[in-house]
């Protein structure tokens, strides 16, 4: 595998991130519309 240019490496961080941001708050979205139902 050749080696990954820095820019390379930062665009897939930022995208790594927002998804594990996006899921973290879908799974909050989750937890409050249980809170509700009880």
């Amino acid at each position: 595998m050749k080696k990954l240019n820095k820019k390379t490496i930062n665009k897939i961080n930022e995208l790594m991130l927002r998804s594990y941001l996006v899921s973290k708050d879908e799974i909050i979205d989750e937890h409050w519309a249980l809170g509700k139902q009880n």
